[in-house]
Formats: structure tokens, C-alpha cells, sequence
């Protein structure tokens, strides 16, 4: 999951395999390409798995993903599907005041109405268990709901290429099912053409949320310093950037200062409050934050 050595090399993308030698996040013929062959596969009535994965494998930064490439990309997909994508919301702040962003996967709207952007709050449900129901603002309210994070360590890109893969192929069943059959199912999973089984019918009572990116600040540390000459040090920084934290550890006199940002901060997924203090074999007893954990914690409760 770590950065390898030679992330700068072996770029996947459908037009472009060499990189360009200065650090462009935001690439406009990148994001037209990127979102063209998403469009291209959620299009496809059939679940093209290879292209999805291609697909994941895009990312400029060796493969990897910029992180406004993907808040770009859900933008985009809530704005084309807002029936089925939520809008971006924030379930709070990093160390560095910046939101983390969370988006809503789900059967958020009928997908059958002529008016498909229609406000839930717009929606009446005229019986249980119909469409109506199901996009009814007050059934939204009752869902469960399944997190997805990634990015928790900021060095594990991998992770969020994962959020990708999941997000998009759920969208493609969301936006390839005949719903009313569904609904009147007994069955609780639903045979697809491609002989695929999906449990299709969780949507009717749930949903999925995505915080793409719960280290924040560090992945856009990591994101600015691809390219450069500070790369092959920036891109082992796992902790966040909370650095009144500081790394114990000797750094020397090289690159002394990158190296303090880069060894200070807090690891993330070492310091969740609830059950997760019970002995010190999966877990720890002496966190050194709380902060970002409990904004999780909060949104995990209240969701």
C-alpha cells in the first residue's frame, strides 16, 4: 500500500503514460479524461470489471490519485446522478482547519420519476416499501449507513484507489437496476446478466458514505511534493500534520526541517476512543490525539 520507489514511472492513463516534470495537481485534460472513462464504464449496461480497474489505475501520481482529482470526480458524478450521489459535506476540520469531506452513496431519489432531481423533501411516500417510500426524506432518516474511509495513514494511496473502486461499481448497480422489481423481490440478493450477485436490496435500506481522504492535510503534503525534489522524503509521511507532536526519532542534519514535518503528527488509526483502549494487543492504551477520531466517532453515531 506504501509509495514504491519508483512511483515516478509506469503511469497507467488512456492517453498519457509519461508524466510531466513539473507538479501539476489539477491537470484540465487529465480531469476531461478521467471523467470521460468513468462516464464510459457507469454508461455500459454491462459491469466491465477489467475497465474498471484500468480505470483505477489512472491516477497521476504514479497511478495514485491527487486527491482534487477525486473531489473533482464526485462533484461531477452528484451533479450527473444526484439520485443516486449526495452532495459533498464536511464532517469537520484537519489540524490545519481545511473540512474533510464526506459524500452519500445510495437510493436517495426515485429513480424512476420523470423529474429525477427533484428534493427528497418533494417526495410523499403513498405506501410502504413502494419508490416513493424509499426516497421519502423521513425514510432517508432511518437508513443504517456503512462507512468507507481511506487515507487514514496518507503514504497508503492505495487506499483511496479502493474508495474509488467501491463507489464506482456500487454507482453502476444503483444506476443499472430495475428497482421496481427489486422492491417487489422476496429475494434478498438479485441475479444480474453478467451472473454477478449484488445485494441490491441493501440500498433499500441503507446506504454507504465515503470520507475519501481522513488524513487530509498530510495527503495534500504529499500530493504538492510528487515531482519534486523533497518527493523521496514527503512521501513517507504517515501521520497527520498536527506537528506539536513531535517524531523522538534522530533526523540528522540532512533536510532536518522536511524531516520534522514529515516524522511529526499523530497516527490516525492508533488513537480511536470507543473499545478500542482494551489491552495493548490491537490496540493502545495512551493516545496522543483525540481530535480527528472523535469528529469519526461523532458522524459514525449520529449516522
Amino acid at each position: 500500500m506504501f509509495f514504491p520507489v519508483d512511483t515516478h514511472k509506469n503511469v497507467k492513463s488512456i492517453k498519457s503514460t509519461k508524466q510531466p516534470k513539473t507538479n501539476q495537481i489539477d491537470t484540465p485534460s487529465f480531469i476531461s479524461d478521467f471523467i470521460a472513462n468513468v462516464e464510459q464504464f457507469l454508461t455500459s449496461k454491462h459491469f466491465q470489471k477489467p475497465e474498471l480497474k484500468r480505470i483505477c489505475e489512472m491516477g497521476q501520481m504514479g497511478g495514485f490519485f491527487f486527491i482534487n482529482n477525486i473531489i473533482q470526480l464526485f462533484k461531477h458524478l452528484h451533479t450527473t446522478y444526484p439520485q443516486f450521489v449526495g452532495p459533498l459535506f464536511s464532517i469537520g476540520q484537519t489540524a490545519q482547519g481545511k473540512d474533510i469531506p464526506a459524500l452519500t452513496l445510495g437510493l436517495l431519489s426515485n429513480p424512476n420519476a420523470s423529474n429525477q432531481t427533484r428534493k427528497l423533501e418533494e417526495i410523499i411516500p403513498q405506501k410502504p416499501r413502494s419508490l416513493e417510500d424509499e426516497a421519502s426524506a423521513d425514510y432517508q432518516k432511518e437508513k443504517s449507513n456503512i462507512l468507507f474511509t481511506a487515507l487514514h495513514h496518507s503514504r497508503e494511496p492505495l487506499t483511496l484507489s479502493m474508495v474509488v473502486y467501491i463507489f464506482l461499481a456500487n454507482l453502476h448497480a444503483l444506476m443499472h437496476t430495475n428497482w421496481e422489481t427489486i422492491v417487489r423481490s422476496s429475494s434478498m440478493f438479485h441475479d444480474d446478466e453478467d451472473g454477478q450477485i449484488v445485494s441490491q436490496k441493501f440500498f433499500l435500506f441503507g446506504n454507504l458514505v465515503f470520507v475519501p481522504a481522513v488524513n487530509l492535510d498530510s495527503y495534500l503534503f504529499i500530493n504538492e511534493a510528487y515531482n519534486t525534489n523533497n518527493w523521496h522524503i514527503a512521501k513517507t509521511k504517515r501521520k497527520n500534520m498536527n506537528l506539536n507532536t513531535p517524531c523522538e526519532k534522530k533526523m540528522g542534519n540532512d533536510n532536518a526541517e522536511l524531516k520534522k514535518i514529515v516524522l511529526s503528527g499523530v497516527d490516525l488509526n492508533r488513537n480511536y476512543d470507543i473499545k478500542f483502549d482494551q489491552d495493548q494487543i490491537g490496540s493502545v492504551t495512551d493516545p496522543l490525539s483525540f481530535f480527528i477520531f472523535f469528529m469519526i466517532l461523532i458522524f459514525v453515531l449520529l449516522y
